[in-house]
């Protein structure tokens, strides 16, 4: 029996037209047979993901989070009404609030666990609790064994199933959230355990491009990316996959597909351990502070995700795939404030608002030949 592990993103499941798509993506293969699907994300620029709401649900005082429950409600009503009439809503949203106060960590994974139990009933698959699946140790880190044991022992014999990604159980039974985007790692953990055949993962993207298409229409997508070149990626800020997301795919062959929900038969981009060399990448992070006063003579810059006194904020440019020309050439014409010569890429230190602006003629130079 082959089996694929599919993982669909907040964006692939934001509202009942996009279920609709998500249910075609899976009867177009049979062999699509367990789905770990994250919170509902945006359905349109300035919209708020589920998960958002939730937190600050759970940072609000009693009034202001009644008012966020509403919203909440509304939009998985908009999702029932749309695609899964029957199912009580209203007496699982009860629930939710009755205990909502009992950690952060279960408030922030009801997105992940209403959606998929919303899905589950729509498509008639069966629904599996995350907590029973994924189990951390007492510090809070993810106890593999535990894990691959639950994972084969409750999902195999059912042949297909619907699972909530981001959350598992600590030994206490409490629930454990993943670190933000952990359905990535959920879907991965259950590929592995499973011994799919692929585990794809999919998103509102064709795959990983050279450059954010957003910020350079003219990035090309990579066919296939080492598995070792991604999780670099990932660490340096690519937003396509979370970075512990193939850790529990090491060693195993499994390759890892990424897929784009809005274009389904777009050919993606495979991520696999028998990929070749880098290929050509350009990433970053923006909202980034050192100090304002910054000498690279006297040491290198260690860019904090938080402001401090005296800071001034700044992003990291990361370039993969230079050839030496190209590195003398971004270095000769990038008004850059540091640059620092890693193992395996170039890392450019600038000021935040130059973010765009370097990364499209980075991407100009690695595109470019040598003699360019």
């Amino acid at each position: 029996m082959s089996i694929t592990v599919c993982k669909f993103g907040g964006s692939s499941v934001c509202d009942g037209d996009r279920f609709a798509q998500v249910r075609s993506i899976l009867r177009a293969d049979s062999d699509r047979r367990f789905i770990v699907l994250s919170a509902p994300g945006r359905r349109f620029p300035g919209d708020d993901k589920i998960t958002d709401l939730l937190y600050r649900a759970w940072d609000a005082a009693d009034d202001t989070a009644q008012f966020i429950f509403t919203r909440i409600y509304l939009r998985y009503a908009s999702i029932r009404d749309q695609c899964a009439p029957d199912f009580d809503l209203e007496e699982e949203f009860s629930r939710i609030r009755r205990r909502f106060r009992t950690s952060r960590d279960y408030a922030a994974s009801r997105g992940e666990y209403l959606c998929a139990r919303l899905f589950a009933a729509y498509t008639g698959l069966p629904f599996v609790d995350a907590g029973e699946l994924f189990h951390f140790d007492a510090e809070g880190r993810i106890d593999s064994v535990a894990t691959r044991r639950a994972l084969q022992e409750r999902l195999l014999p059912l042949g297909r199933a619907v699972v909530p990604g981001f959350y598992g159980s600590l030994p206490d039974g409490s629930l454990r959230t993943f670190s933000r985007g952990g359905s990535d790692v959920s879907g991965a953990l259950t590929a592995a355990a499973l011994e799919a055949d692929v585990y794809e993962n999919w998103t509102d993207v064709d795959g990983l491009f050279t450059a954010d298409p957003n910020i350079v229409p003219e990035a090309r997508r990579n066919r296939c990316v080492s598995l070792h070149q991604m999780e670099r990626l990932a660490w340096a800020g690519a937003q396509v996959l979370h970075p512990d997301a193939l850790e529990p795919l090491k060693g195993t062959g499994i390759d890892t597909l990424l897929k784009n929900t809005y274009c389904p038969d777009a050919e993606g981009t495979r991520i696999s351990e028998s990929c070749p060399a880098f290929v050509p990448c350009i990433t970053g992070r923006r909202g980034l502070y050192i100090a304002a006063d910054f000498n690279p003579e006297n040491c290198c810059p260690l860019p904090r995700r938080a402001p401090f006194e005296g800071s001034m904020r700044v992003a990291s440019v990361n370039a993969f795939g230079l050839t030496d020309a190209q590195t003398a050439r971004v270095e000769a014409t990038i008004d850059s404030i540091h640059i620092i010569h890693m193992q395996d890429h170039l890392q450019i230190i600038i000021p935040e608002h130059d973010y765009a602006a370097t990364i499209r003629r980075i991407h100009e130079i690695l595109l470019s030949s040598d003699e360019g």
